[in-house]
């Protein structure tokens, strides 16, 4: 049984995963969703997703020095949870915590990518996730990239 990991880390990722979550679980697939500690994210989660279990994967900091500590924080905890879990696949939306974390365990991260302006989370995301899905707008190459007509805001 496959099992893929989905993390939340803005309250419009949970729209943009929604369907695919659902589908997934419908078709028997193991779906475990991790989420960031921001705005109403775990309350929208509970209402949205009934029957799901969620792990939260640290807070979130709203300044530029919280940012460090919150990063690592959220590595050393998704390192602890991919070793209990072991998903074979995880995703999210520019994520690329979740990315390196999944490299390091063997894991294949597939991220969802469209703020190119964020060069630095853009250039890590596509460092370390196994596929970087971005729309064809986004004037890079790579063997990684698999690009689509549109944009993700399409999806809610």
């Amino acid at each position: 049984m496959t099992k893929i990991l989905f993390d939340i880390i803005h309250l419009a990722h949970l729209n943009f995963f929604k369907a695919a979550i659902f589908h997934l679980k419908k078709e028997s697939y193991k779906v475990r969703i991790t989420y960031l500690d921001r705005g109403k994210i775990s309350k929208v989660l509970a209402k949205e997703f009934p029957g799901f279990d969620f792990v939260k994967i640290g807070e979130y900091s709203n300044t530029s020095l919280g940012k460090i500590p919150m990063l690592l924080k959220r590595f050393y905890l998704f390192n602890k949870y991919l070793k209990k879990e072991k998903p074979d696949i995880t995703t999210g939306v520019g994520d690329f915590i979740l990315a390196f974390s999944s490299r390091i365990r063997g894991i294949s991260s597939m991220q969802f990518y469209d703020d190119y302006e964020f060069k630095i989370n853009f250039k890590l995301s596509r460092l370390f996730a196994n596929k970087l899905i971005v729309p064809d707008a986004i004037p890079v190459e790579s063997r990684k990239l698999l690009k689509y007509h549109g944009f993700k805001e399409l999806a809610y």
